[in-house]
């Protein structure tokens, strides 16, 4: 009898843990879809009053449409997706300046340390961390089974419209991110994804490429030198481009160079 009775309490006590844990999950959702509801809220009343354009006027409502309707997906969605999901509603802003970056304080965030560049020819990895630094000077041709290019000219649907070079110097860097490969159905907390790559010596190589989490982004970076030749072959337009603003006299042109990087004070 004293067995029995211990046993019971202990039943007793593990039903009561997961009914708690199972409490806690429901009041943690329920949290996270207030949050982001009320963020959406947020988002389009700041649309509305300081913005150019639709301080004078309606939000489109193909836009408060989809508002609706991402809300109703808050509980189905990570919080990596909903910041995805922010910046497909600020699409609908048409302009270069109205954007959200899948980067948040409270988020953490995941994505490939290999770094994309769009040159005329096709995309390239133009440089990463060490585990991945024999991809650099590789060309892509898929990531996650999808064509670079259409992963590239779908973003014409989501990333803000500023002019047709919009998503050639932002999808570089929004390709890193793993939120992308959530609206093509890859699991959420997937640890790695397949790259199809060819190499210099044109041979098709495919590539498991880990996710990391981001631990600084300070906006799209610019080109710089490739890592794959000396300095001295680097052309002048990429020689300083961490430096806002220079310029340098060209004796054999009697010419003076002059290079704005950003315009932002010194």
């Amino acid at each position: 009898m004293h067995k029995t009775f211990w046993y019971c309490v202990y039943i007793i006590i593990l039903f009561c843990g997961t009914t708690y844990h199972s409490l806690t999950q429901a009041n943690q959702q329920q949290e996270k879809v207030s949050g982001w509801s009320s963020d959406i809220d947020t988002m389009l009343s700041l649309m509305k009053t300081p913005h150019y354009v639709y301080r004078s006027k309606p939000l489109l409502q193909k836009l408060l449409s989809d508002a609706n309707i991402l809300k109703t997906n808050i509980s189905q969605y990570s919080d990596e997706r909903m910041l995805g999901e922010l910046e497909r509603l600020m699409f609908y802003m048409h302009d270069g300046h109205s954007y959200v970056l899948p980067l948040s304080k409270k988020v953490q965030a995941f994505w490939l340390t290999v770094m994309f560049y769009i040159f005329s020819d096709s995309v390239f990895i133009i440089n990463t961390e060490d585990e991945y630094k024999d991809l650099i000077g590789y060309k892509v041709l898929s990531i996650g089974g999808f064509d670079i290019n259409k992963l590239i000219n779908d973003m014409n649907s989501y990333i803000h419209p500023a002019n047709k070079f919009t998503v050639i110097w932002f999808a570089p860097s929004i390709l890193r991110f793993i939120v992308v490969y959530e609206y093509y159905e890859l699991k959420s907390g997937s640890v790695d994804i397949s790259l199809k790559l060819i190499t210099p010596n044109h041979e098709i190589n495919i590539k498991k490429v880990q996710f990391f989490p981001v631990k600084e982004f300070h906006g799209i970076p610019k080109l710089f030198p490739t890592k794959l030749l000396p300095v001295e072959s680097t052309p002048l337009y990429l020689s300083t481009v961490d430096d806002r603003y220079w310029y340098k006299f060209l004796p054999e042109n009697d010419a003076l160079y002059v290079q704005l990087n950003q315009v932002l004070h010194k």
